[in-house]
């Protein structure tokens, strides 16, 4: 039986010019998540990879901790959906002014950021109003099913396969395999940590969830290692 490896993304620079470079904590978290599967001796067959920076950073840190010669595939349907897209529709239907304005006025700027953010999802994910997006929900949730489908009907006996992707992608596999709602595999996105493991076992049964979310490498002495930002 083959065992896939969804890993979220370590921490991105929430707040930098550049949100897609990785915070030195984003690449610590990599390459200690490489070094305690070198430590567990899971050594991956494969590591894939989506094609945004964070998620190559994170791939590169994971190799670096795993001690290993391993080349990293770029995969592109494995990227997050667009964000900054999807917060700017959001900007010039809302009336609110923009999403720097709000944020240089708030009071808690995370929790603004945060509000702003949710009410942006909820509305793309409504699929009233397709056209306006560079991707809609529904092409986004097709794009992962197809990809995931895809790495599952080709995938060898005994294979280890890592995936380096983001939070989103992940919540629309486990969306698809436990049959979850919209709101609730929403939920699950905005819980998944940095760094987090989700395992799937890949078989003749088809897939099966085994674990989501795995964090425990950031116990203890690492858990200052802990994000979900």
């Amino acid at each position: 039986m083959a065992s896939l490896y969804l890993i979220r993304h370590g921490q991105a620079s929430f707040g930098a010019d550049n949100y897609d470079d990785l915070s030195q904590l984003g690449k610590s978290q990599s390459r200690h998540l490489g070094q305690v599967f070198h430590q567990q001796g899971i050594m991956p067959t494969r590591i894939l990879a989506g094609s945004l920076q964070r998620q190559q950073q994170t791939a590169r840190g994971i190799v670096e901790g795993l001690q290993g010669d391993l080349t990293i595939n770029m995969e592109p349907a494995w990227n997050e959906f667009d964000h900054e897209n999807v917060l700017q529709v959001f900007e010039k239907t809302s009336g609110q002014g923009s999403l720097r304005q709000q944020l240089a006025v708030a009071d808690d700027k995370e929790a603004c950021f945060q509000k702003l953010f949710v009410a942006a999802i909820r509305r793309w994910v409504e699929g009233q109003h397709d056209s306006s997006y560079t991707e809609s929900w529904g092409d986004f949730q097709q794009r992962i099913s197809a990809v995931f489908k895809q790495l599952a009907e080709q995938v060898s006996a005994h294979e280890r396969i890592l995936v380096v992707t983001s939070g989103g992608p992940i919540s629309m596999v486990v969306q698809q395999l436990l049959k979850l709602d919209t709101e609730t595999a929403l939920r699950l996105n905005w819980r998944l940590v940095n760094a987090g493991i989700t395992k799937v076992s890949l078989g003749q049964g088809g897939p099966q969830l085994v674990s989501l979310n795995e964090h425990m490498h950031f116990s203890g002495e690492q858990r200052s290692l802990l994000t979900s930002r």
